[in-house]
């Protein structure tokens, strides 16, 4: 049975704060010390989601036990472009501010080089302040984020994949490549560029957008000059990067069919980057991030006893309503629990699916 990278996003209560009452003395002495705690919903059992997604209380249990080795350890931890950015839509070149999830948009099959038509699977519209990295030239002018990513072709014709920070600090090496460019024509044809590119790092505060598509990647203009970019990966993987860990969490409990959570934000750049959100009062989200599979069911999708927990991630959705944000599941993966836990955390699930089947 096929496996995909499960994502649930629910949003935390206001400031991070549901219920102060809820720490402990040891918490309440953290945050007296300056240290910034988090609370609120991190998932919900037996119920089906805004994506008909179902989350059996027996599965969550078992991976909630299997979680509470990395909270112990102190390893439970978790994990664009600029405003004025724009999309080609199946409708012509459309601000990203003005597209929404399931609207159809250009992408560039990598596997055969054509062009395809593929709906938005994720759309990510958030408030950043960091570093950004301008890229400039002819044929190219885009504020990016550290982490997104570009297309590039390398000196066998191939394409590689590339982070922006990445191209910012190993310049002599990439500027060798070549970017991908849209060419103004109805066929929307792709060629590419290695002329004149330019790349800076700057202090940015503002919005950034991005989108996920099943093709991950996307045509992208910005000031009349198009390129091919990645997709928006915001922990859209199986494993969790140290240098992108915002908070650990420290400590979980079922309350009815809700696992509660106690997170600390992280004094890192990450970790920076999360407190001076919440102290702007953005509204912050938590997302869970798992390895499944799926059955579908009449009375919605089921997420099957294959269930891996890998972590809890901090997501922002300011435009989200209500209590809950969107739901989405979409990548497929062919992987094991070798690929995702360390030997010591698999003799530890061993010996809780032994327990519980006492």
């Amino acid at each position: 049975m096929s496996k995909y990278l499960l994502k649930e996003y629910i949003s935390l209560c206001p400031s991070g704060a549901c219920n102060i009452g809820v720490l402990t003395e040891e918490e309440r002495r953290m945050k007296d010390n300056g240290e910034m705690l988090l609370t609120g919903i991190l998932q919900v059992a037996d119920t089906k989601n805004g994506n008909s997604r179902i989350y059996p209380r027996n599965v969550l249990d078992r991976e909630l036990k299997n979680y509470q080795k990395l909270i112990k350890e102190n390893r439970a931890l978790g994990e664009c472009v600029e405003e004025g950015s724009k999309i080609l839509t199946e409708d012509g070149w459309k601000d990203f501010r003005d597209v929404k999830e399931g609207d159809n948009i250009y992408t560039l099959n990598l596997e055969n080089s054509k062009v395809e038509i593929q709906p938005i699977d994720v759309k990510i519209d958030k408030k950043y302040v960091g570093d950004i990295y301008h890229f400039q030239g002819i044929y190219l002018d885009i504020r990016v984020t550290p982490e997104h990513k570009f297309i590039l072709l390398n000196s066998d014709n191939k394409y590689e994949v590339v982070k922006a920070v990445d191209i910012y600090e190993q310049w002599q090496k990439y500027k060798e490549y070549s970017f991908l460019r849209i060419l103004p024509s109805i066929d929307k044809k792709v060629s590419s560029m290695k002329v004149g590119i330019i790349v800076e790092k700057e202090q940015y505060d503002g919005k950034v957008y991005c989108v996920s598509v099943k093709n991950k990647t996307f045509y992208c203009s910005k000031n009349g000059k198009s390129f091919i970019s990645h997709n928006c990966d915001h922990s859209d993987e199986s494993v969790v990067s140290l240098k992108n860990a915002s908070h650990m969490i420290l400590r979980t409990w079922w309350d009815n069919n809700n696992i509660m959570g106690v997170l600390k934000v992280l004094k890192t750049p990450s970790g920076n980057i999360l407190r001076g959100l919440v102290e702007s009062g953005v509204n912050i989200g938590i997302s869970s991030r798992g390895l499944g599979s799926l059955k579908e069911t009449r009375n919605g999708d089921i997420v099957q006893d294959d269930f891996l927990l890998i972590c809890w991630d901090i997501v922002s959705e300011a435009s989200a309503p209500g209590a809950y944000l969107h739901l989405q599941e979409n990548k497929l993966f062919d992987l094991n629990e070798k690929s995702i836990f360390s030997k010591p955390d698999r003799i530890y699930r061993i010996i809780n699916d032994i327990l519980s089947n006492r």
